[in-house]
């Protein structure tokens, strides 16, 4: 009874696991769209807009101006984008000396 209680829970913790990375993979998927959304909108020139759409602390740093000022000086001189590929991707949902979220 005790080695069938083990293989029980044993079980449960496996499913557990399996369902934490699962989520863990979704969540990964959505950011990777996200980023390459966002990314597409700077590529295509869209500078003012892809400020609009960045995260709050990202806003809070740099002013639509800037941004715009900054893009225009040194990504439009690169071109149009010929490929791009994600190396890495991890789902976190805090960053060294940013907010959480």
């Amino acid at each position: 009874m005790r080695m069938k209680s083990l293989w029980t829970m044993l079980l449960c913790l496996l499913i557990l696991a399996n369902t934490a990375l699962s989520e863990n993979r979704e969540a990964e998927k959505t950011a990777i769209e996200s980023a390459h959304h966002w990314l597409s909108l700077v590529d295509e020139g869209n500078y003012a807009i892809s400020w609009n759409e960045a995260a709050p602390v990202f806003k809070g740093a740099v002013s639509t101006d800037q941004w715009v000022k900054m893009l225009r000086g040194s990504r439009s001189p690169l071109g149009r984008v010929i490929s791009r590929g994600v190396k890495t991707a991890l789902h976190k949902t805090s960053l060294p000396g940013a907010p959480d979220g």
